[in-house]
């Protein structure tokens, strides 16, 4: 599912996810030492808003996690995506949990938030979507080729669904990956 071009970083369960976020905070000095930019300190913080995730993912029905996006930029704002591959057959009942963790966040801190079901014609898939017109809230959730994609651009729900369908080449694809 991942685009060729895409970056990516693999995680095999929720605990390694949690440790990376939890680690990614401590790291500003580092990139603020090797970089011409300073970085802000709450960009994960930020992407959590965007998304509606405030808590962990439920252990028992996640497998793995895959972070990806199309823009290294991720300290200044990126289309970021997170595919998760559910525990067994368990795709639907870990959208719903997803969905029920998103919208409480919102109620929580009170968003006025436009949430909907999509679908369009053309190479966008059918989707869920949270959104506020500042975009400090942008999620679009879509179950493709088994997996929980939750992303902030609508774009890269396209991008991941024409990969899928092979009408782009997936990063597994690549000869390093073989």
């Amino acid at each position: 599912l991942i685009p060729a071009d895409q970056h990516v970083i693999f995680f095999p369960n929720v605990e390694a996810f949690t440790g990376f976020v939890s680690e990614i905070r401590n790291i500003h000095p580092l990139l603020d030492f090797i970089s011409r930019h300073p970085h802000d300190d709450s960009v994960i913080g930020r992407y959590s808003q965007q998304l509606g995730l405030a808590q962990d993912l439920p252990k028992d029905l996640v497998a793995s996690i895959a972070l990806t996006g199309s823009d290294p930029a991720l300290a200044t704002g990126s289309a970021i995506t997170i595919l998760i591959e559910p525990k067994g057959n368990f795709a639907d009942k870990l959208l719903a949990r997803i969905h029920d963790q998103i919208s409480l966040n919102f109620v929580l801190f009170h968003r006025q938030v436009k949430s909907g079901h999509a679908h369009p014609d053309g190479p966008v898939p059918p989707h869920d979507y949270y959104l506020t017109d500042d975009r400090s809230v942008s999620a679009y959730l879509a179950i493709i080729g088994g997996k929980i994609v939750l992303t902030n651009s609508l774009q890269q729900l396209a991008l991941i669904d024409r990969t899928q369908v092979k009408v782009r080449p997936s990063l597994a694809s690549l000869d390093q990956y073989r």
